[in-house]
């Protein structure tokens, strides 16, 4: 544990001093968040206490999708072999590489609650959705384990993070869809263990059912990531397509 926290810690404040990783934070979290102002606004809703939330929720997963091209990335650096090649198992050094992708995603809450009041919006917060930000950033940490291990293989998958970035909001419960989706968007809830924290910071209810899906979902998404990561992880050091020689 102690290993795993100091390599976090390590490319989280790599993480910090990237310009890219910065700004993604900001633009998008701001972005969402001068949408909903302008239309609350038009329409008089600027009371509604969930538009801050939705543009937190909305910069953490833009942060955390930057994980489908985090292993890509370093293998491009040429740094991947060094990271894999060491003491520390291949799964503490690749979770600890992934880690920082959720973790300062965790910014857009106080940064979203920040511009909120300093434009006169209502940034009310309750405890069950202090500690559905928790369950989120957790939700989007094991998430991130599945999304790189599947995009392992491609040296494109830096194209494919504004790809998923959109859907997986939709299917999360972010973005509205219409009536007859919205059963089966339901259903993703079991299987996304981002859905049941953005369903409790969008209601400000903590029910069990929501509790339910997402330790089960938190089970099966981790258990898929650590499936296919080492599967892909074998595959990668025998055909040496993450630059790695066994």
């Amino acid at each position: 544990m102690r290993q795993f926290l100091s390599l976090s810690t390590f490319h989280l404040k790599l993480f910090a001093r990237n310009g890219y990783f910065v700004s993604t934070m900001l633009t998008s979290t701001l972005g969402m968040l001068l949408l909903q102002y302008v239309i609350a606004y038009a329409a008089n809703t600027l009371s509604d206490p969930f538009l801050w939330v939705r543009a937190g929720i909305f910069g953490l997963w833009s942060c955390a999708v930057t994980a489908a091209g985090a292993i890509g990335f370093q293998r491009f650096q040429g740094t991947l072999p060094y990271l894999l090649n060491n003491a520390v198992s291949d799964a503490v050094s690749l979770a600890a590489l992934l880690m920082p992708c959720s973790a300062f995603g965790l910014l857009a809450f106080p940064f979203s609650f920040a511009v909120s009041a300093l434009l006169g919006m209502n940034v009310t917060i309750h405890l069950p959705q202090m500690i559905a930000v928790v369950m989120l950033w957790l939700g989007a940490l094991v998430l991130d384990f599945a999304i790189a291990a599947f995009f392992v293989l491609t040296p494109n998958a830096l194209v494919y993070e504004e790809l998923i970035l959109i859907p997986f909001m939709l299917v999360g419960g972010l973005l509205e869809a219409p009536g007859h989706w919205q059963t089966v968007i339901e259903w993703f809830g079991w299987v996304l263990p981002i859905s049941a924290p953005i369903r409790i910071l969008l209601s400000g209810e903590m029910r069990l059912i929501l509790l339910v899906q997402f330790l089960f979902s938190m089970v099966l998404c981790f258990a898929f990531a650590l499936v296919i990561a080492r599967s892909l992880l074998k595959k990668a050091r025998v055909d040496g397509t993450m630059g790695v020689i066994s």
